[in-house]
């Protein structure tokens, strides 16, 4: 939100001038509707509604520390604020992400309905593998991302998570019903 002006070597003229938006850009898909969305919502001044903006057009997880410190914000108004829009925070390598509510509960969905699907069609593996499962849900999040959601799940004992295998809480590894007769 900082106001920069742009000016020759000389000092003499004024080039232009403008906002800071983004102090970290993605590297590619720079011009995709969804990322001027981000720019858009980036650019509202409170940042309670310049949150749900981002977090509504990201439709993933957003950095909550960094854009905390873009706007300098302290730990206490940051966590006002992810309290008031009653986001999913996510410990990640040192950084704490966030997700709304409703995307955090469709990825829940999605992750038990995936895993309860693999375990209908494959009873005697002990679970699905890590990164297939984040493959196939949606949101796709980064994978360690996708992984501190998993360990959320795993204390709510909606599923476990056994190295790189994740399986729902109550699945036990079985023959299938061939293999038993």
């Amino acid at each position: 939100g900082d106001r920069f002006v742009l000016r020759d070597t000389s000092a003499q003229r004024t080039l232009g001038g403008g906002r800071f938006l983004d102090l970290r850009p993605p590297a590619r898909k720079r011009r995709t509707p969804e990322r001027r969305a981000e720019l858009a919502a980036q650019a509202i001044d409170d940042p309670a509604e310049a949150l749900a903006a981002l977090l509504a057009a990201s439709k993933a997880a957003v950095d909550l520390d960094g854009f905390a410190r873009d706007r300098a914000m302290t730990a206490e108004e940051i966590a006002a604020v992810a309290d008031r829009l009653a986001l999913v925070r996510l410990p990640v390598r040192g950084v704490e992400q966030a997700l709304s509510a409703a995307v955090a509960e469709t990825l829940r969905r999605d992750v038990c309905a995936r895993l309860r699907l693999h375990h209908d069609q494959n009873p005697d593996l002990p679970g699905q593998g890590l990164e297939r499962l984040r493959l196939e849900v949606a949101p796709r999040l980064p994978a360690p991302t996708f992984l501190a959601f998993l360990q959320g799940l795993a204390k709510r004992r909606d599923v476990a998570v056994e190295g790189a295998w994740v399986r729902l809480a109550d699945h036990t590894v079985r023959l299938t019903d061939r293999d038993e007769a």
